[in-house]
């Protein structure tokens, strides 16, 4: 599903203001860097913006600070990964200190879950 003009010119503002986390994640996904994927940073989809998106094999990578683990900020996840899901995506979430402090595993985690 496209997004409409008012959510894309959005992910276009926020990709010049990506998170520390997300920056740091960033620097491993980009280039095809990570076995041979296209990643898109801050990839519009519907009425959302994923953090990181591969288009080619549907995979949402979201990089979640401390809001998304509130109550409000869980229900609004969980409604949005469901949204993505019936459009066929499938959402990974890593929260920000396990992209500060073990990004090598967490990238070793993405591997495992889409070999």
């Amino acid at each position: 599903m496209k997004a409409n003009p008012k959510t894309r010119g959005q992910a276009k503002a926020l990709r010049k203001k990506l998170t520390e986390a997300e920056w740091t994640l960033w620097h491993k996904l980009k280039a095809k860097q990570f076995f041979g994927l296209h990643f898109r940073k801050q990839h519009p989809i519907g009425p959302y913006i994923t953090d990181f998106a591969c288009v080619k094999i549907k995979v949402i990578i979201e990089v979640d600070g401390d809001s998304h683990y509130f109550e409000v900020g869980v229900k609004k996840d969980e409604i949005r990964t469901e949204y993505l899901n019936n459009l066929g995506w499938t959402v990974y979430r890593y929260s920000n200190d396990e992209i500060y402090h073990e990004v090598d595993s967490v990238l070793d985690d993405l591997y495992i879950k889409l070999e």
